[in-house]
This record gives C-alpha cells, sequence and structure tokens, in this order.
C-alpha cells in the first residue's frame, strides 16, 4: 500500500472518529461550533476518500463520481432516523452562494431525498459558505442548516465507509 493511500486512509478514520465524537455533544453554550467541527471533519473525511477513489482536481467532479458511484446505493427509507429528520430539515432551506460575484444567483435547495447529487450540493454549498465566510456557528439563522448538514453528510459517509471496510463501529 502507497504511503498516499495510507495517509488518506488514516485521514478518513481519524476525521470520521473525530466527527463521530462532536455528534454526542450538546452544549447549546457553544452555539452551533460542534455542528461546524462535526461538518468541517465529515467534509475532510469525503475529500480524502473521493481524493483517494477519483483522480480528478475539482471538487465538483469528485462528486459527480461518487454520485454516479452510489446512487444506486442510497436509499433515503433505509437511512438512520436522524438522517431522515435532519434531510428533511435540511429540505426546507434554499442556500444562497455567498462568494462576492454570484450573490445574485439562485439559491439551490433539495427538491428530492432521493438524489444523492441535490443533497451532496447543497451540503458542498454550505461549507463553502461556511469556510468563505458567509455561514456562522454565532448566526442563529446559520445554525440549522450546518448541524443539518453535519448529520446528512456523516450519516451518509458513516454507511459508504462501513460498507467499503474503512470504518468498523
Amino acid at each position: 500500500m502507497s504511503g498516499d493511500r495510507i495517509t488518506r486512509e488514516f485521514v478518513i478514520i481519524g476525521f470520521m472518529n473525530e466527527a463521530k465524537a462532536e455528534s454526542g455533544l450538546k452544549d447549546s453554550s457553544k452555539g452551533g461550533l460542534q455542528a461546524t467541527k462535526r461538518l468541517i471533519y465529515c467534509w475532510i473525511a469525503f475529500e480524502a476518500f473521493t481524493c483517494l477513489k477519483y483522480n480528478k482536481d475539482f471538487v465538483s467532479e469528485r462528486i459527480n463520481d461518487f454520485c454516479n458511484e452510489f446512487q444506486d446505493n442510497y436509499d433515503y427509507k433505509t437511512m438512520p432516523d436522524d438522517f431522515k429528520k435532519n434531510l428533511i430539515g435540511l429540505m426546507s432551506y434554499s442556500i444562497k452562494d455567498m462568494r462576492p460575484t454570484h450573490l445574485d444567483d439562485n439559491p439551490i435547495n433539495i427538491q428530492n431525498s432521493q438524489d444523492l447529487r441535490q443533497i451532496l450540493n447543497i451540503i458542498y454549498r454550505v461549507r463553502c459558505n461556511l469556510f468563505h465566510g458567509g455561514k456562522s456557528p454565532e448566526i442563529i439563522s446559520d445554525i440549522a442548516p450546518l448541524e443539518y448538514s453535519s448529520v446528512v453528510l456523516f450519516r451518509l459517509m458513516e454507511k459508504i465507509l462501513i460498507s467499503n471496510g474503512y470504518l468498523n463501529w
């Protein structure tokens, strides 16, 4: 096994374990900080996993390849209850692109709970807005999309990583 593969697998497992540790904590005094940390940890694991599987430079291409590979294995009905609850919550939001040159673009939303591409695109938008300044764990209206996204991505990655032999929880 190459050093690069070992490193990425270490990142995948390590950051999913960090996300799992954050999942059990509920401290309202921290606002959306725990959801934010969980989303970041899950996104790092997602990036490491997709970089390992797909030889693509751009996140959008890796998301596309991921969806092409796993869409047939994804079934909303078989996902855990907290995934369903949080996906329904996330579906109630339309998320704008907060990059300065895209502020006039139409927001995106999830219209179909079975469409993995819609789900990942909105989580990616929430992540981008967080990383680039359009979302904050300290602003009440931003906490719910961060929380919903973090749980949905965590449960989705957990299921895929267990079925691919990366996790044995």
